[in-house]
């Protein structure tokens, strides 16, 4: 005795239900781009900052001079 198409059907409901559990704390598109917006934005505010600093390999240089 063979599945019939009732069976199917209940294990597609199952997958799906089973599938949204798993899913369903993942951003949405949207909220993904947003966020990665606003990291990219500091990861460039970082990287403008650091290159206004004088850079730590000087110090460490200089503290070894001294």
């Amino acid at each position: 005795m063979g599945l019939t198409t009732k069976d199917f059907d209940r294990i597609d409901k199952l997958i799906d239900r089973k599938l949204e559990e798993k899913i369903k704390f993942l951003p949405t598109k949207d909220e993904f781009y947003v966020s990665m917006d606003k990291l990219m934005k500091e990861l460039s505010t970082i990287r403008e900052e650091l290159a206004l600093t004088p850079s730590f390999t000087r110090f460490a240089d200089l503290e070894e001079r001294v």
